[in-house]
């Protein structure tokens, strides 16, 4: 729908000051002195002009108009906010222009033939979108997000803009959840907003719908199962979003008579769903075997029965009556009366529910018996309130193009498996679509253009991190001369490489018609020497047919480190761990150990753990499993209550990183009855401090008695029950092994090295690293030791140190010194600074005058070199004395805050009893050097002052002792602290007004 941008209007008041130069002021002082001795004679009040009024302008705002729970607008315009910071991205209302030499398959293959990058691949009739690092954000542990609207661009940046719907199925676990996002709608009559989107998402006009679905790998291979907690299948999901272009969004008029009352009464969950209590039945029955269930939009099929009670019953599957009118595809004649629940009461005496209230809106079909009113509708009903639909169904759409699109993230292009799931996705959705519309209308998901021959070889599903020694698996695409995958390919592939000769490569691959141009290599490739490496595919019966991968990072190998086991009895447990919890099965264990840093020897990147299998048979699979790492500065165990406190040890702990997280198969990890773990990420150890893991997992083992046998070396801090209180018997006899990654190249390259925002005590030392590197900085005097050194900054790219306690205006040098994980060691040259000499300077006070009785008052300075650490005194405003004067000892600082090195807040207290007058500021930066202020704060006098001669009324008198100090500044001799009324070290103006506005008044006014 159409944004509704908010509009404001906003006016300024208007600020009139009254007031002038020194002239100007004695001008008005000769015309007071005139009229005081007219009130002198004659009795007459002075008075003083009056300002002007102003008057604020309100502020007005608009709203915002908001559908589906306001789902569009937000993603709409976080994708406004985020091209504000990143930058508008190339524009795809036109293809992006191409170099003439570039072809198609150029492009997805690049100079690398890593197509993982960021890429748009047809792989027949499904599409695969590996996302190019603009739609995909955050992390395993964190959770990622998905942003519609950048991978639609990315979509249309490589295909024609030839379809209604794009559907995005990610392969991999997000938190954007499961919506439907309107692009453009044309449609009256549907309660939706007429709006288009379309060139925000990448279309030149076309696309209606953006479909985003949860991890679609989760949903039940067959696409037609039930969803285990769910009525729905992967069809009737996939028809639920579709259908959410034309509804469920209608109200209904719920007045009996002529007028006209509009209600939400068919609505439910977020008034974009039918009502758990509507009568949604399906027009359509799918087989005989399947009878007609309940609108994929929600809603229920109800049933009488004899005692006046309601009960569900049937699948969620296909559209109702009123689905097909709102989708132009049934005339208003043949959508039947329907009907909704009311006043709906439970048998077992449960709240009352209503549309609104109703806990959820399509269960796991176990029937729901309930009593209810029946209230019946007609589509003339919804009509009255949402008008015909326009265009109707003579002059309707019918016939919808959508993509089927599988989102991976960037570097994980899916398996042929994942790729096949979705291939017979789209094959059974289009007749699922048809037979749901009866017919009257179908989807089109297949590609208008078949691919050609084989032109190329692209290798993807590279693992992340290739090891020297690994074996690591592969896959193959055949690519025609469009970049499309060639699924008509047959012939047999060679995989060879010419930078490593040592390496073990796959034996040749048959592509063969079940492939359909994706083949996953049976056989790994195992690298026999670290360094960037090339692999290239080539037909055997053709040598001209071949591609080739290069820049493949493959690291050195992995040194394994064996911590023996402690030979100690076995152990039983019984403390459990997440008590109250449901699990599966028996539940599953907790446990931590803690491995002394001279076991391990030197810093290093951890790849993988390994320890022996725990729990049960070797075919038992674990539900989840969780291993956390940290570096820990002590050696030994915290307690709490005289029971091991495993939380306190991670909140005690440095660089906490969760290296796995997820459901895992046990089957492919063992070997030999243990576990072999690659962690992602793997864990930068630093080497200096002890290495704590944690392993959690649910599941597995048999009831009653569970022995688990856990890694020893170092100390096992203890073994926890997950879920039942169940007893676990514990052996520590077995070895923990832990891989290291071995250097893999030169020693790391320091650039950027610099000294920046020098002070007087004070300096920055930054640089930047390749690869990650620990980090600290080695400084002294110029021409003397580098005797002084920082604390270790931990694994980075960049890094930078702040240097405190140096002396002001002295030359220094100092050194950096990084470490990368293999304890490979680079140093910078030797690089001088010098510290400034600056004193603080202050350059105005606002404001300039207080009342007195001001407990906590803020005082603005502002000026330059307020060094962190700086404080303030009010001191007395003659400075002849022996400096420092003592500070005035009612008018005190009792805060400062420093905004920045030109902006300091004062909180003053000035008490009711402090005398009026000027004082000065005094700011002491904390290298000792100071400043007082050239402009004075003063403490204002009280309104009786302005009686100077104490004559017990405001007179001529009064003003004549003022017209004699007029334009005096302390500390000359004219200058008298009687008339200086606002207390600012000044006779002037504003003196003078003070005076004037109480002219003519008794004492105690």
């Amino acid at each position: 729908m159409a944004v509704e941008r908010s509009l404001t209007e906003a006016g300024k008041g208007a600020l009139v000051i009254w007031g002038g130069t020194r002239r100007t002021g004695r001008r008005l002082l000769t015309g007071l002195l005139a009229a005081a001795l007219s009130a002198a004679q004659g009795g007459a009040r002075a008075r003083m002009p009056e300002a002007p009024a102003t008057v604020p302008v309100q502020a007005q705002s608009h709203g915002e108009c908001q559908t589906e729970e306001g789902l569009e607008e937000r993603l709409l315009e976080a994708a406004r906010r985020r091209d504000a910071l990143l930058g508008p991205p190339l524009s795809l209302e036109a293809p992006i222009p191409e170099a003439e030499s570039t072809s198609r398959l150029a492009q997805i293959l690049g100079s690398d033939g890593n197509i993982e990058r960021g890429n748009v691949v047809d792989v027949g009739g499904v599409v695969v979108l590996v996302d190019d690092g603009t739609g995909i954000f955050g992390s395993v542990v964190n959770g990622f997000i998905l942003d519609p609207v950048r991978l639609a661009r990315q979509y249309f940046a490589a295909l024609p803009d030839d379809i209604d719907t794009l559907s995005l199925l990610p392969n991999f676990d997000h938190n954007s959840g499961t919506f439907h996002v309107m692009v453009r709608n044309d449609v009256r009559g549907i309660n939706r907003s007429l709006t288009d989107d379309t060139a925000a998402y990448g279309s030149a006009g076309r696309l209606q719908s953006v479909l985003m679905f949860s991890n679609f790998m989760r949903r039940p291979s067959n696409p037609a199962q039930r969803i285990t907690g769910d009525n729905n299948t992967a069809l009737s999901l996939m028809a639920h979003e579709f259908a959410h272009r034309f509804g469920a969004f209608v109200r209904v008029d719920a007045d009996p008579g002529p007028g006209v009352q509009i209600t939400t009464d068919l609505l439910g969950r977020g008034n974009a769903h039918w009502c758990f209590f509507h009568d949604s039945r399906s027009a359509f029955a799918f087989a005989a075997s399947n009878p007609p269930g309940m609108s994929s939009l929600e809603g229920n099929r109800w049933t009488q029965n004899f005692n006046g009670t309601w009960t569900n019953s049937g699948s969620t599957d296909g559209y109702s009556p009123l689905d097909l009118y709102l989708m132009g595809l049934l005339a208003p004649e043949e959508v039947p009366p329907f009907f909704v629940l009311q006043n709906v009461t439970y048998p077992d005496g449960g709240p009352s529910a209503t549309c609104s209230s109703s806990p959820i809106s399509v269960p796991s079909q176990i029937p729901r018996t309930l009593g209810a009113t029946r209230r019946d509708f007609t589509l003339d009903d919804v009509i009255r309130v949402e008008g015909p639909r326009i265009p109707d169904v003579a002059a309707s759409q019918k016939a919808f193009r959508q993509a089927l699109t599988v989102v991976a993230r960037r570097g994980r292009f899916p398996s042929p498996e994942e790729v096949s799931r979705i291939q017979l996705l789209r094959t059974e959705w289009e007749p699922y679509f048809a037979a749901a519309t009866g017919g009257r209308a179908s989807v089109d998901t297949s590609r208008p253009v078949p691919p050609g021959p084989a032109a190329a070889f692209a290798f993807v599903r590279l693992p992340d991190g290739v090891q020297a020694g690994v074996p690591s698996r592969l896959a193959l695409l055949a690519l025609d001369s469009d970049g499309r995958v060639a699924t008509g390919y047959r012939g047999t592939v060679q995989v060879t490489s010419p930078t490593d000769p040592g390496a073990s490569l796959p034996a040749p691959v048959v592509f063969d018609a079940p492939a359909r141009g994706f083949l996953a290599v049976p056989e790994p490739v195992v690298f026999a020497t670290a360094g960037l490496h090339t692999l290239t595919a080539t037909d055997v019966a053709d040598p001209s047919l071949a591609g080739s991968r290069s820049g493949i990072p493959v690291e050195a190998p992995v040194a394994r480190t064996c911590i023996p086991g402690d030979p100690s009895p076995i152990q039983t447990h019984t403390r459990p761990w997440g008590v109250g919890a449901t699990f599966s099965g028996v539940g599953g264990l907790r446990f931590q150990y803690l491995i002394r840093a001279d076991a391990i020897g030197r810093p290093a990147m951890i790849t993988n753990l390994d320890w022996p299998v725990f729990g049960g048979p070797d075919g038992v699979q674990w539900e989840a499993l969780s291993i956390k790492m940290a570096s820990k500065p002590e050696f030994r165990l915290r307690t709490q209550a005289g029971e091991p406190d495993l939380d306190r040890n991670f909140t005690e702990s440095l660089d906490v990183t969760t290296v796995m997280l997820g459901a895992r198969e046990q089957r492919g990890i063992q070997e030999a009855g243990r576990v072999h773990m690659s962690l992602e990420p793997p864990f930068p150890y630093n080497g200096v401090d002890h290495l704590l893991v944690e392993v959690r997992y649910t599941g597995g083992g048999p009831p009653g008695l569970l022995h688990d046998r856990v890694p020893g070396g170092g100390v096992l801090l203890t073994a926890e029950r997950l879920g039942p209180n169940f007893p676990v018997a514990v052996d520590q006899t077995t070895t923990l092994c832990v891989g290291m990654r071995l250097p893999a190249g030169p020693p790391p390259v320091l650039s950027e090295v610099m000294a920046d925002q020098i002070k007087n005590q004070t300096a920055r030392v930054s640089w930047r690293t390749s690869p990650a590197t620990d980090g600290r900085v080695m400084y002294g005097l110029a021409g003397g030791p580098l005797d002084q050194t920082t604390s270790l900054q931990r694994f980075d790219l960049t890094h930078a140190f702040t240097l405190q306690g140096l002396a002001p205006g002295t030359d220094y040098q100092f050194q950096v010194v990084s470490r990368d994980y293999d304890n490979q060691e680079s140093r910078s040259a030797v690089m001088p600074f010098t510290t400034t000499l600056f004193p603080p300077e202050i350059f105005t006070i606002q404001p300039a005058t207080l009342p007195p009785a001001s407990p906590n008052t803020l005082l603005r300075l502002t000026g330059a070199h307020f060094f962190t650490g700086v404080t303030a005194q009010i001191v007395p405003p003659d400075l002849s004395g022996p400096l420092p004067p003592a500070p005035d000892p009612l008018v005190q600082v009792i805060a400062v805050s420093r905004i920045s090195e030109g902006v300091l807040d004062l909180g003053i207290s000035i008490p009711s009893n402090a005398p009026s007058g000027p004082r000065r500021i005094r700011v002491i930066n904390p290298d000792g050097f100071d400043t007082y202020s050239s402009a004075f704060f003063g403490v204002q006098a009280p309104l009786t002052a302005t009686d100077v001669d104490g004559s017990g009324r405001v007179d001529g008198f009064d003003l004549a002792r003022l017209s004699l100090a007029f334009g005096a500044i302390f500390p000359d001799p004219r200058y008298q602290l009687g008339v200086d009324l606002d207390g600012s070290g000044a006779i002037d103006g504003i003196d003078l007004a003070i005076m004037a506005s109480q002219f003519g008044r008794n004492q105690g006014f």
